[in-house]
């Protein structure tokens, strides 16, 4: 019986291969995702223009560590984030509406603020921008700033608990009912009084920017 060959593996792919294990293993720990924004520019060339450009992740505090809430600092983005999650889903279901139908039923609007609530804040993280921690994800100014964001780990928990302390307020009809009277629910959940006041003194920003 003839011995079986072993192809050689070179000490290249050996040692790149190690990496890639031992990263993913540090990384799930934690659940904490670094994702690289920059604005749809090619690193490379981004160097060549500019000189070499470093995207470092976000420096944490002990509250945007360990607080299962999200930071006071940082609570008009996450009520702007829960805010843009719950509208766009409404405008996504009303416009599957049939002609006579105006409105969402009740199980249709339980179904979408559960949905949202429960799951809808993958996406979103702290970013560095300008030398300043803010929440970055879909529907904020932020998403677009050169950046590396940390998401994963707490983030989804944190923006979970915003939007279900909303619903526990208003209940999923009164969501709704923002919702109809204000498209993008951003005046109704965040620019009033109370716990619906985390904007209040913060523009509006320009939708250009979004």
């Amino acid at each position: 019986m003839s011995a079986t060959k072993f192809r050689p593996v070179s000490l290249f792919y050996f040692t790149a291969i190690v990496s890639v294990l031992f990263l993913g293993y540090t990384e799930a720990e934690d659940d904490i995702k670094l994702t690289r924004h920059n604005n749809g520019d090619d690193p490379e060339d981004l160097e060549e223009r500019e000189g070499m450009i470093r995207l470092s992740p976000p420096t944490l505090d002990d509250e945007e560590q360990n607080s299962p809430h999200i930071p006071k600092a940082l609570r008009c983005d996450g009520c702007r984030a829960v805010a843009y999650q719950l509208s766009s889903e409404f405008q996504r279901r009303h416009k599957n509406l049939p002609k006579k139908k105006k409105k969402l039923s009740e199980s249709d609007v339980i179904e979408v603020v559960e949905t949202v609530c429960g799951s809808g804040f993958e996406n979103y993280g702290l970013k560095a921008v300008d030398g300043v921690n803010r929440v970055s994800g879909p529907g904020l100014e932020s998403e677009k700033s050169p950046g590396m964001m940390q998401g994963g780990g707490r983030w989804p928990l944190r923006f979970q608990n915003m939007c279900n302390a909303y619903v526990g307020e208003l209940d999923e009809m009164g969501v709704y009912e923002g919702f109809l009277e204000d498209n993008t629910l951003e005046d109704f959940l965040c620019r009033r009084d109370g716990l619906f006041s985390y904007c209040k003194n913060t523009p509006a920003p320009n939708k250009q920017e979004l």
